[in-house]
């Protein structure tokens, strides 16, 4: 019978050693597979809608503003188009009608040179029936038994029917030897003696009207009145010498007051009738005399015909 205690070794008995634990084996060892990932999607953030999101509604109505505005202005450039064409249409029709006019009035053939000059715009003048200003200008009209210049001027002419204009004038400028022909005959001188000195004319008294045979030359400065051509004597050359009237009246005797008057030259006749000499200015280059004009020369024939002196 053992008398010893549970758990108590006999010390004849060998230790026991515990087996040593198994050497990891250097055999090749099958990977364990790692788990697979599993990748979650990104959550998805919506972005933060526009403050100021235009609305279609309003877009559509700039759309329609711009094809507005686009159609107006096509509309105003087809109108300003249309406007200068039309007014380069009434201008070129008014000033072949007063070329016409022109040329039948001074008697001049279908060629003869012709400029007239009307004020702008020409369409609502056309409405309105009435020209505001006509300039009408010949170079070279046969008139004054000369050729020269002719200028006409008018304003407010009536576009239809046979009124008048308000106004209208005329100015004729001549060679300075057309005076000579304007003055014709105006008393006992040297005929073709007339001359332009300066801003006067000057004239050979005939000599033979005076007992002593001597030279006689008269300077006169021409004017209008009453539609006539006035020569006023003003200076007096006798014999080479400048004299008086005092001494023509002492010299002379009877004779003088012929010596001293003015010549009255009617010119009526050279002119239309419907032109009324109003003013004469002579230079060394040129005649130019003014005319009242009866605003209805232009369409009253009557008054495109010659005048009279009687």
């Amino acid at each position: 019978m053992d008398d010893r205690a549970p758990g108590t070794q006999d010390p004849t008995e060998p230790i026991g050693v515990p087996p040593r634990p198994p050497l990891p084996s250097t055999a090749a060892t099958t990977p364990i597979p790692e788990p697979e990932a599993t990748t979650l999607p990104l959550p998805i953030i919506p972005a933060p809608a526009p403050a100021t999101a235009p609305a279609r509604a309003p877009r559509r109505r700039r759309t329609g503003l711009v094809v507005v505005l686009a159609v107006l202005v096509v509309l105003a450039v087809a109108a300003a188009a249309g406007w200068f064409v039309g007014n380069a249409w009434a201008k070129n029709v008014v000033i072949d009608q007063v070329t016409q006019q022109t040329r039948a009035a001074l008697g001049l053939d279908d060629t003869a040179e012709v400029d007239v000059h009307v004020d702008e715009p020409m369409l609502p003048q056309l409405v309105t029936g009435v020209l505001s200003r006509l300039e009408v200008t010949v170079p070279d009209a046969p008139i004054g038994g000369a050729t020269g210049e002719v200028g006409l001027q008018a304003t407010g002419i009536p576009i239809r029917g046979d009124g008048a204009a308000a106004s209208a004038a005329a100015r004729v400028r001549l060679a300075p030897t057309a005076l000579a022909k304007l003055a014709g005959d105006i008393g006992r001188t040297v005929p073709g003696s007339l001359r332009i000195v300066g801003k006067n004319v000057a004239v050979k008294l005939d000599p033979a009207q005076f007992l002593s045979g001597v030279s006689f030359t008269l300077t006169l400065r021409p004017s209008a009145a009453d539609g006539a051509l006035i020569l006023k004597p003003i200076a007096f050359d006798v014999g080479g010498a400048q004299v008086s009237a005092d001494v023509i009246r002492a010299r002379f005797g009877t004779l003088a007051d012929g010596i001293l008057a003015d010549r009255t030259v009617c010119v009526a006749d050279r002119f239309p009738q419907g032109m009324r000499l109003t003013s004469i200015a002579v230079d060394p280059d040129a005649v130019v005399a003014g005319f009242a004009v009866d605003p209805r020369i232009l369409t009253d024939p009557s008054l495109q015909k010659p005048g009279s002196c009687r």
